[in-house]
């Protein structure tokens, strides 16, 4: 294969994979606008799917760095602020 062929091919491959990421996160973004989270919630385009909750205060899931968000292991929605837990009534709780 030539070197211009393998450059070629190369500049599709990262064009296609950027390019569905970002509808990805685009579209979770303007999603988003019907979406009202309560005071002790943020929102995340790109969010973790298994959050702190009460009956799993660490529930080994990480955060994804900006450009891995692949759904549907990431979703959009509201979350629960830094150091508060999903309680079984799907409020955001300081302590349980």
């Amino acid at each position: 294969m030539s070197p211009k062929v393998f450059i070629a091919l190369f500049v599709v491959l990262v064009t296609v994979i950027y390019s569905a990421e970002s509808m990805a996160i685009m579209r979770a973004f303007f999603s988003s606008s019907a979406q009202v989270c309560t005071h002790t919630e943020e929102y995340s385009a790109c969010g973790k799917v298994c959050e702190p909750s009460c009956e799993h205060p660490k529930p080994g899931c990480k955060v994804p760095e900006w450009g891995t968000c692949h759904l549907p292991k990431y979703t959009p929605g509201c979350r629960c602020m830094e150091g508060y837990y999903r309680d079984k009534q799907k409020q955001c709780v300081e302590t349980c």
